[in-house]
This record gives C-alpha cells, structure tokens and sequence, in this order.
C-alpha cells in the first residue's frame, strides 16, 4: 500500500517509498495537476489519503480516483484563476473554480471536494466561485462528499458544488453539505445531467 499522499497512475509505482508524496509509474510529481498534466488519456490516477490544496483542471479522458472521501481531500486555495463561464447574468465578472473539466471522459469518484464558496476577493470582483465546473466532455462524479462553507448574508447566485455550461454530467452517489444556493446548476444550452 502506497503511503499517505501518493498518486498512483494506473496503480503502478517502481519506489513504494517515494521521495516526493506523489508518484505516477515511478515518477515524481509534487501536484495532483502534474500527475494530470502527465497522464496519457484514458489513465486512472489513484490518489492516496492526504489534502491537496490547488485548483485542477483537466481537459483529457481519465479516471481521478481518491483512497476514500474519509481521507482524500480537494481543498480549494484560497487564490483561485478566475475561470470562463458562460456569459450569463448569474455570474457578473465571472467565476472561479476548483475543479474545471474542459473535455474528455472523466470520472471523479472516492473524495472530499471542500472549500469556502465566497471571499472578499470574489466580493470585490463580483465573482462566484464554484467546485466542480463541466465545461465539456463527458463527466461522473461519483461516491464524493461535496462541501462549502455556508456564509450567513453573503452569498453569489453563482456560488455551488457543480456548475455545467457544456458537455454532459452523470452525478450519483454523492454527499452535499453546506451551500446557499445550489448544489448542481446545468446552464440552459448544456446536454442533459
């Protein structure tokens, strides 16, 4: 069994004991988004307990697999890129999110994906922030605990757990705690969830 913050792709590792707390076929990377940004399409990515404190993006078919929504923790940063969403009264300047899928076929399964869904930082750029954004492809997201902070009197119409303005979403299995305006939100003009 790997050791606490392991990223596995394809459950293969040529070190168990690696110097770096993640490891894709027995290669170091310091980030979830490297070993993304490394994997080939179609790979599953196997992540290891620990919490991963960075904004993800991916835009190719694979398989993003947490030990267990327990232990294996997406936390938003509390600077985020703003993202492109769609140009829609909902969201005035925009948005930001923590996890955006652009294309491919992805699933997302076995995870806690938290983080505080408003700052002062998206109050001053009337902006919403968001934790999982489909933009495109084909997602599921599956056997997570999907969580906010609910903030009393402050709160974006676009602020939620998942957003989708393009592609087509599956979501089952899944926990949602703690926002003020919605969980799922699929924008008019996006395919079916």
């Amino acid at each position: 069994r790997p050791p606490a913050g392991t990223i596995l792709e394809n459950s293969t590792c040529a070190d168990s004991t690696p110097t770096t707390p993640l490891c894709d076929n027995g290669f170091a990377y310091s980030t979830v988004q490297g070993a993304i940004d490394a994997a080939a399409s179609g790979n599953t990515i196997n992540v290891s307990a620990g919490t991963y404190t960075e904004q993800l993006t991916i835009n190719k078919s694979l398989a993003l697999q947490g030990a267990d929504p327990a232990t294996a923790i997406i936390q938003l940063p509390e600077n985020l890129v703003a993202d492109t969403c769609n140009p829609i009264p909902l969201y005035g300047a925009g948005c930001a999110s923590l996890i955006g899928v652009a294309g491919g076929t992805v699933t997302i399964r076995g995870f806690t994906i938290q983080g505080s869904l408003y700052t002062s930082q998206d109050a001053a750029a009337n902006r919403g922030r968001i934790l999982i954004h489909v933009k495109g492809g084909t997602v599921t997201i599956d056997s997570n605990l999907i969580q906010g902070t609910e903030i009393a009197n402050q709160f974006h119409i676009s602020s939620g757990a998942i957003f989708m303005d393009g592609g087509s979403i599956t979501v089952q299995n899944n926990t949602f705690r703690r926002f003020n305006r919605y969980a799922v939100l699929a924008y008019a003009g996006s395919s079916p969830v």
